[in-house]
């Protein structure tokens, strides 16, 4: 949800921001998104915690990631013991701030540079999502990760943090240019 808020912030407050970066994102979910979306918000209150992280994780992990010994136990175990657990209503008012979140419209007025970066195995926010956040916005770069679903910040970390020093290196050449050319 980070990055639906992200896109909100630069459309209120276009001045404040200089750049973006949308990981995982979407403008607006479709039936399936948001059918998922919508029973994780109905999910805690009928379920322990245990089940609740088992039942979204397969949507937030890949198959590779899976098959590493005891990393989905130890996810839920530190979700289980997690000293400051969302309230139930909370995750499901979430799920209605992301279902009602629609940006599509207002893309075209982000005019920051903007990277967005989407796993190729996510099945939660799908590569289709990603495409229309970067056709939407100018001056907008798509990065997919080969290696990871919408977890991808946990499954390939060395290559989200690559693409996104090398998004701000960029912005930075191109900083330094301007100020060379302005001399």
């Amino acid at each position: 949800m980070g990055s639906q808020i992200a896109q909100e912030l630069v459309l209120a407050h276009p001045e404040k921001v200089k750049s973006l970066m949308l990981l995982s994102s979407l403008a607006k979910g479709d039936a399936l998104f948001n059918s998922i979306i919508e029973t994780w918000g109905e999910l805690p209150s009928n379920v322990d915690l245990k089940l609740y992280e088992k039942v979204v994780l397969p949507w937030i992990f890949t198959d590779t990631f899976y098959s590493i010994p005891g990393m989905i136990e130890g996810l839920i175990e530190f979700a289980i013991r997690y000293p400051f657990p969302p309230a139930t209503h909370s995750l499901y008012h979430h799920s209605q701030a992301i279902l009602s979140s629609d940006t599509t419209d207002s893309l075209q007025q982000i005019h920051c540079p903007t990277l967005v970066l989407v796993g190729k195995q996510d099945i939660l926010t799908p590569l289709k999502f990603s495409q229309q956040l970067t056709q939407g916005i100018p001056n907008a770069e798509l990065v997919v990760i080969d290696r990871g679903g919408h977890g991808f910040l946990i499954e390939s970390p060395d290559a989200v943090v690559s693409a996104m020093l090398n998004f701000l290196g960029k912005l930075k050449k191109n900083s330094e240019v301007r100020i060379q050319e302005s001399e």
